[in-house]
């Protein structure tokens, strides 16, 4: 799962120092991160995908993009939820 959060700080070797929305601080490494300046895809059904999973906690799960319309993407989540 991934969680929103904000770099505190850059510990070198592409590690960094990052504040989960829920309070928790780890280090995490730049190969697990993404954001605004991420490389952005135009999804097409079939697509692996990241996404939001759960509007409350923000949680991100995998999952395969089921529909596409001009609003956004459908998407089936790893543990079955849509």
């Amino acid at each position: 799962m991934y969680f929103p959060g904000t770099i505190v700080s850059n510990s070198g070797s592409r590690q960094y120092y990052v504040e989960f929305s829920d309070g928790r601080n780890v280090k995490q490494s730049s190969i697990h991160m993404f954001g605004v300046f991420s490389k952005q895809y135009k999804f097409n059904p079939g697509d692996h995908c990241l996404s939001v999973s759960d509007d409350r906690s923000l949680t991100y799960l995998p999952g395969i993009v089921t529909g596409k319309s001009k609003t956004g993407i459908d998407v089936t989540f790893v543990d079955g939820s849509k």
